[in-house]
């Protein structure tokens, strides 16, 4: 049996395709756009969820008011 070979270039690829995963969505949410913990952990829940308040905050300057109404 041959020995399978796989490269760091093909890792890092596949590994850059992934999508952010719902911890680390939580926490930079929390970072970046200063909402608290708990809010951040609703909007991650859903993809679809976290997909739409990100876009939000592309389009606005306070993200803050995104989450909350």
């Amino acid at each position: 049996m041959l020995p399978l070979v796989v490269g760091d270039e093909w890792i890092d690829s596949i590994r850059a395709s992934l999508p952010e995963l719902p911890d680390p969505r939580r926490d930079r949410f929390v970072r970046d756009y200063g909402i608290p913990a708990y809010d951040a952990e609703v909007l991650t829940a859903r993809k679809d969820l976290a997909d739409y308040y990100e876009g939000r905050c592309v389009r606005i300057r306070t993200p803050r008011r995104s989450a909350t109404g």
